[in-house]
């Protein structure tokens, strides 16, 4: 029998392969066991951070829609009809007002703290109730929170939703921003309010303009001599797309460029990618990178690019020089 010598005394070595750590003795297959143990452990818990970073949950957003809507339809099925469900957005209509919840802030949340998913879920559906029962008159907190939204054909709105055309296929509608919910603002409403249109739009811009306080930009690297190549806001708002239409854009973000226009892209609600107009290049890739973005978007709307200048917001036109200064 094997052993080790230690001052002359001849000490046997352990049989079974057994060692001993601080807390006791461990067989060396229990040992293994435990180690792949905390090996898949921490594959799990990188894969859930892994998500986490990519705005994924790993619970079952269909579950979490499915108990919104059951939640909803018990407290409110009798004069509730739904007329849209894309998996991000939920579109309802009580009566005459139309109500609509995306769930983005809401997968979010039940995402960062999974076991108080149901009281956040009550949370939304009390909020969209809160929407709905108050349709036939604006919150006395309405000029503090109205926001301008693109829109496209495709997205359900109420027949008499106030909008201006922007574009051939975007418009911009009205709405107030709850802590759940946009509440669309309609002609009926604003005859209610007794203020106009011309007063509607200042409100949302100034609005809109206080939520850039918050502004989440990413940018690669810049060129050699300083300019940045592109900007993608990430603010996951529910206004990013929108912030196009503030008038301070292109003051703004043409200087990160070297003050020419700006080409912008808006494929969904909440994605705008700026680029200078003078990468022709870049334009094009980015016009196909939007069409295909729009068509996977919960929310699309538009694969065209539009140009920013700065006194006007067009339709971008591959190959179209830029306009020549003034002397």
């Amino acid at each position: 029998m094997g052993g080790r010598f230690k001052f002359g005394v001849r000490y046997p070595l352990p049989e079974h392969n057994w060692y001993k750590l601080q807390s006791g003795w461990y067989n060396s297959d229990e040992m293994e066991g435990l180690l792949w143990l905390f090996a898949v452990a921490g594959v799990i818990t990188l894969a859930m951070r892994w998500l986490a970073h990519r705005g994924l949950s790993p619970m079952s957003q269909q579950a979490i829609r499915q108990l919104f809507v059951e939640r909803l339809l018990a407290t409110s099925a009798e004069y509730c009809q739904l007329l849209h469900d894309d998996g991000q957005a939920l579109t309802l209509q009580c009566g005459s007002a139309t109500c609509t919840v995306y769930f983005e802030t809401l997968y979010r949340r039940c995402m960062e703290s999974p076991y108080r998913t149901m009281l956040f879920v009550r949370q939304a559906v009390r909020a969209m109730r809160e929407a709905l029962l108050d349709s036939d008159r604006l919150p006395a907190d309405w000029e503090e929170r109205v926001m301008p939204l693109l829109i496209t054909d495709e997205l359900p709105v109420p027949p008499d939703l106030v909008m201006r055309p922007l574009t051939n296929i975007l418009q911009v509608g009205y709405a107030i921003d709850g802590e759940e919910a946009f509440r669309w603002i309609t002609h009926a409403d604003m005859e209610l309010s007794g203020i106009g249109e011309e007063r509607l739009c200042e409100l949302a811009l100034r609005n809109l303009e206080r939520s850039c306080n918050a502004l989440v930009i990413e940018t690669p690297p810049p060129l050699a001599d300083g300019r940045d190549r592109l900007l993608r806001f990430h603010t996951l708002d529910g206004l990013d797309a929108a912030r196009v239409l503030l008038p301070s854009f292109f003051q703004r973000f043409a200087p990160r460029f070297g003050d020419v226009d700006v080409v912008v892209a808006i494929p969904n609600r909440d994605t705008l990618i700026a680029i200078p107009a003078t990468d022709q290049a870049q334009a094009s890739f980015l016009q196909w990178r939007a069409e295909t973005e729009r068509r996977h978007s919960a929310h699309p709307l538009a694969g065209q690019l539009l140009r920013v200048s700065e006194d006007e917001i067009t339709e971008w036109v591959p190959g179209e020089p830029e306009p020549a200064e003034e002397s």
